[in-house]
């Protein structure tokens, strides 16, 4: 990954098939906070998919969501450029 991921979170790149992945963030203290899909498009580009997960309280899910939207668009933007250059 070509940016920095803030203290206490760690990143999973899993492959999901020979034309997608998926990254999963995940916290040291809140969990799994959510996983960015990407799927390659035959007619060039990506689709990507975002997902944050949510817990049973309102507030974690709103700490977890204040950390993941960035990474995630982060990431996006980041794969985006390196699939339309």
């Amino acid at each position: 990954m070509g940016f920095q991921l803030p203290c206490n979170v760690t990143a999973r790149r899993t492959p999901i098939s020979p034309t997608s992945f998926e990254y999963t963030f995940q916290h040291s203290e809140l969990g799994e906070l959510g996983s960015v899909l990407f799927c390659a498009r035959h007619t060039g580009g990506c689709h990507v998919t975002q997902q944050l997960c949510r817990a049973d309280a309102e507030d974690l899910s709103e700490m977890r969501r204040e950390i993941f939207e960035p990474l995630a668009k982060a990431v996006a933007a980041q794969l985006t450029a390196t699939t339309s250059a």
